[in-house]
């Protein structure tokens, strides 16, 4: 292998899927690549999403205040979120759910807590 052809790896040459319980190798010569800093890089990126009001699939209204979030987000961060989301409630299937805490800035401050 050239080093031109060494060096152009895709994703998933670096992946290996076995590690993460997908299926087996296909190559015991395939390397593991695990980043420390792409989670927190992630949230940022979603948060940023978030703030613009971009690919935002829920309006959580608090009072008179409305704020925008991911289910995905919220879900994955928050068991309150989880079940309000997964399940079977009416929220689940609501675009904008209203919540019964009028603390707005509280509120605000653990919903952002989730994206950071």
């Amino acid at each position: 292998m050239s080093a031109a052809s060494a060096s152009a790896h895709t994703p998933m040459d670096i992946y290996d899927a076995s590690s993460a319980g997908i299926g087996p190798s296909s190559s015991p010569a395939r390397l593991s690549y695990v980043s420390e800093k792409h989670p927190r890089h992630t949230l940022e990126a979603v948060n940023v999403l978030r703030k613009h009001r971009e690919l935002c699939d829920v309006v959580l209204i608090v009072g008179q205040r409305r704020i925008f979030g991911h289910r995905v987000v919220l879900s994955a961060c928050s068991p309150y979120f989880h079940a309000m989301f997964t399940g079977e409630l009416v929220e689940s299937r609501q675009m904008e759910v209203n919540q019964l805490l009028d603390e707005f800035e509280l509120y605000v401050v653990m919903l952002v807590s989730l994206y950071i």
